[in-house]
C-alpha cells in the first residue's frame, strides 16, 4: 500500500508554485506545458500563470481593496484565463467560488450573496446575467471584470495584469501565508456549490489541505505517460477543481502536459435545468459528486 504524505504548513500556491514540490522554477519557461484552448489554441503556460496571477493579485489588493479571506466569484465558461484568475486569488488568500454560466439572474445573485462575494469575474456572452446578478447583489461594476475580450465600461484581465505590473518586481503584493497555530486544513480555500437537485445549492467549505490531498491521491492512478489531458469537465465543478484545474501542474506532468480547455453545454446546466433530469453517476455534470 501507498503512503501519501500530506503536507499540512502549505497554502495551494506555496505547494504548487513557490516549495520544495514545484519544478516551476527549476525550468526554463519554454519547457513547461500549462493551459491550452483547444479551439483557438491560445496557450498560457506555467510560468506565466505564475508571473498573470502574481500581477492580477497586486492589482486587486493594492488597487480595488482585495482582502485575505474575501471571496472571489468565477462565472465564466471554460476558458485559459479561469485558472489564472482562480489561482490569482488564491496568492493572496481570497476564497474562490465558481458559478456555472448557465445560472439565470435569480441563480447567480444567490451565489453571490451565500458566498459574500466582492468581486465577479466573468465572459462577455455571461455579462448581461452578472451585471445584473452583481447589482443585485450589491457589487459595484467597477468589481466586476472581464476574464477575456472587452466590454464597454469593464476593467479586463489584461488590464490587471498591466496594473500589477506597473507596481515592478519588488512591489508585488506578498503572498498569502497559514495564520500562526492553523494548518492548511483549518483555512478554506474554495466555496464550492452543490448540484441544487432538491432545493438551493449549498456552498461547500473546501480547504487548502482537501484539494492537495486530492491532487496526490489522483497522481498514484494517473499513466506517466499521459500528455495531454482535455478539460471537457465545467472548472466551476469540484470535479473539474480536482482532477483537472490543480492536479495536472503537479511534478509528474508540469513539463510535458497540456490541458486542453474546451466547453461542455451539458456540464454547464444550471440546477433549474437539471431538476427535471434523471442523475446519473456515468455523466458529467448531472449531480456526479452530489447526491442529496
Amino acid at each position: 500500500m501507498l503512503t501519501v504524505v500530506v503536507p499540512t504548513e502549505l497554502t495551494d500556491w506555496d505547494w504548487l508554485f513557490d516549495s520544495a514540490y514545484s519544478p516551476i522554477n527549476k525550468y526554463s519557461s519554454n519547457e513547461l506545458a500549462g493551459f491550452q484552448n483547444a479551439i483557438t489554441k491560445e496557450r498560457v503556460n506555467w510560468a506565466d500563470v505564475k508571473k498573470y496571477s502574481t500581477y492580477i493579485s497586486t492589482a486587486l489588493v493594492k488597487k480595488y481593496g482585495l482582502k485575505e479571506g474575501e471571496t472571489v466569484a468565477l462565472f465564466s465558461q471554460n476558458t485559459v484565463w479561469y485558472p489564472v484568475a482562480m489561482f490569482a486569488g488564491l496568492r493572496v488568500g481570497a476564497k474562490i467560488s465558481g458559478a456555472s454560466p448557465a445560472y439565470n439572474v435569480e441563480e447567480m445573485t444567490f451565489a453571490l450573496k451565500t458566498a459574500d462575494a466582492k468581486f465577479l469575474m466573468t465572459t462577455p456572452g455571461s455579462m448581461d446575467i452578472a451585471a445584473a446578478s452583481a447589482k443585485a447583489a450589491g457589487l459595484p461594476q467597477s468589481n466586476v471584470f472581464l476574464l477575456e475580450g472587452e466590454l464597454p465600461g469593464y476593467t479586463t484581465v489584461q488590464d490587471l495584469i498591466r496594473m500589477g505590473e506597473s507596481y515592478g518586481d519588488s512591489g508585488q503584493t506578498p503572498t498569502f501565508k497559514l495564520p500562526p497555530g492553523k494548518k492548511n486544513k483549518d483555512v478554506c480555500g474554495f466555496l464550492s456549490f452543490s448540484s441544487g437537485t432538491t432545493g438551493l445549492p449549498k456552498a461547500v467549505m473546501i480547504s487548502h489541505q482537501n484539494v492537495i490531498a486530492q491532487c496526490l491521491q489522483i497522481q498514484q492512478i494517473t499513466p506517466e505517460t499521459q500528455k495531454k489531458i482535455m478539460a471537457v469537465l465545467p472548472l466551476f465543478h469540484i470535479t473539474g477543481l480536482g482532477k483537472l484545474r490543480l492536479f495536472e501542474v503537479h511534478v509528474r506532468y508540469i513539463l510535458t502536459s497540456y490541458l486542453y480547455l474546451c466547453s461542455s453545454s451539458d456540464a454547464l446546466a444550471s440546477p433549474s435545468q437539471r431538476r427535471g433530469r434523471h442523475a446519473s453517476a456515468v455523466h458529467y455534470g448531472k449531480d456526479v459528486g452530489y447526491h442529496h
